[in-house]
């Protein structure tokens, strides 16, 4: 979030020049970002028509991939449960890779229990 803030543009000049800071290149996927500008309340002038500027900020990180560890199973129906494991390569992106996998058991989930209907 910028902050507000008063650009000034000295006499005798025709532009002026708002900088966004700040922007981080972090390791995670995540959707691109926005950063609007809006021009407001100019002091001897007027507000054209061109007031509001957006900025996206376009992630450039690789999304994480998952796997399971086997792609097949089987079980007894007197089984009351099975556990299947959800496996990821990359350790430092640990975070969104358990966001992930939580939304892939549950959809898993899902699924198994529509079968047992």
């Amino acid at each position: 979030t910028l902050a507000n803030g008063t650009l000034t543009i000295n006499a005798g000049s025709t532009s002026g020049t708002i900088t966004v800071a700040s922007i981080v290149d972090d390791s995670l996927d995540e959707a691109n970002e926005t950063v609007i500008v809006t021009l407001s309340s100019p002091s001897n002038a007027t507000l054209g028509s061109d007031d509001a500027h957006t900025y996206t900020i376009n992630d450039n990180d690789r999304a994480p991939e998952i796997a399971l560890e086997s792609t097949t199973s089987s079980g007894h129906e007197s089984d009351s449960s099975k556990a299947i494991t959800v496996e990821t390569g990359d350790s430092d992106r640990e975070g969104n890779m358990w966001v992930f996998a939580q939304k892939a058991l549950a959809l898993l989930k899902e699924c198994v229990e529509e079968a047992a209907k």
